[in-house]
């Protein structure tokens, strides 16, 4: 089901979350239009931990655009 939504996908994740970043990564995988940005420096909150990095990707992809460092996860 989740392979079916065709609308662009921000996943963000934080470098030091109890979640493996490779759970994220999964994610990406699955979706068609989806990108992985890791957030350095940030356990599972990352608007709390890095709010200035976190809000500014997701003005980016609000804006139509990929912030810089988010990827395809392989």
């Amino acid at each position: 089901i989740v392979s079916g939504v065709r609308a662009p996908v921000l996943i963000l994740h934080g470098d030091h979350d109890a979640i493996p970043v490779a759970a994220a990564e999964a994610w990406v995988r699955v979706l068609p239009d989806a990108r992985l940005l890791v957030i350095t420096r940030a356990d599972h909150l990352p608007w709390v931990e890095q709010p200035g990095r976190f809000f500014a990707a997701a003005s980016e992809f609000f804006a139509a655009r990929w912030p810089a460092g988010a990827t395809i996860a392989r």
